[in-house]
């Protein structure tokens, strides 16, 4: 038996926000069958938490239904939010395959928890492969730079006019999975915040409702590109059009000694609490004697 949560991210509405199931002890489980777990749940994202009986850091992993993934934002968030009520835990760190995270949280409700992970900053180089990623996209050009970013989940940016012209996105998907092992985040700056919609064959996602890990990305971008000061927080919209709105902010902080970060916050709310029925090693053995058998 294995019990799991399911948070959602960016969120203090449980039938709104993007939705995460986080396992609580993977220990006992095989990368396999983390795999066969994640396509199973057809979440965008699965996180496998190992370690929380110790001082940590805790080690999490992150699958899509289609591959593991080194980090990602909203899965990050949503564990973080289990992490601290199971534990009591306010400040602690999470080892990702990418790279380790410090972690804030603070209960704001019975069910909801307020997240801010720091994160690395993103390197960025021009996408070469522009003209051919907006006739993907059906769109005549990008407002801003195209860019590519590195989070450990990897983001290309693209600029559009405003929220009409996002909110009209209808993306040839067949033409997106020719770019493999990437995100297309369109967005569009409005007021003092940006609104998003990414897109990821890729990953196994046909469109995601918040993407914590192109929090910092776009931060950058903006501040780079835009003229965002680089001294106020962004906020940044999404998931309005698949009727999961999700509301995420990033802010760039310099602490004297250290390198700059970008504090990745929102909230999560539990959803649910789950608990599945599995022996991995025999289901592992039944599915070995069934390929023997075909």
């Amino acid at each position: 038996m294995f019990d799991y949560t399911v948070a959602n991210a960016f969120s203090n509405d449980p039938l709104t926000g993007n939705p995460v199931a986080v396992f609580r002890d993977a220990s006992r489980l095989t990368t396999e069958t983390m795999q066969a777990i994640a396509r199973q749940l057809q979440l965008s994202e699965t996180v496998f938490l190992t370690g929380l009986d110790a001082p940590g850091p805790f080690a999490a992993r992150i699958f899509t239904p289609v591959n593991e993934l080194p980090f990602a934002g909203h899965p990050l968030i949503g564990a973080a939010s289990v992490v601290a009520r199971l534990t009591g835990t306010r400040q602690f760190s999470i080892r990702t395959q990418a790279f380790t995270v410090a972690v804030s949280a603070a209960p704001r409700a019975p069910n909801v928890t307020a997240v801010s992970i720091d994160v690395p900053l993103s390197p960025s180089v021009p996408f070469e492969r522009t003209r051919e990623l907006l006739r993907a996209l059906r769109l005549e050009r990008a407002t801003l730079p195209v860019k590519l970013y590195d989070a450990g989940a990897r983001h290309v940016l693209i600029g559009v006019r405003d929220l009409a012209e996002l909110r009209a996105l209808e993306p040839d998907h067949n033409a997106l999975e020719a770019f493999e092992d990437m995100a297309v985040n369109c967005f569009a700056i409005h007021g003092s915040g940006v609104e998003n919609r990414m897109f990821s064959p890729a990953y196994g996602v046909k469109e995601d409702a918040g993407t914590g890990s192109a929090v910092g990305p776009l931060l950058q971008h903006l501040i780079q590109h835009a003229g965002h000061d680089e001294t106020k927080a962004l906020t940044i919209a999404q998931g309005i059009l698949l009727k999961r709105p999700c509301v995420m902010h990033g802010r760039l902080r310099r602490d004297a000694g250290h390198a700059p970060v970008v504090a990745l916050g929102g909230d999560a709310v539990r959803f649910c609490e789950a608990r599945l029925y599995l022996d991995p090693v025999s289901s592992g053995a039944w599915r070995a004697r069934k390929l023997e058998a075909v």
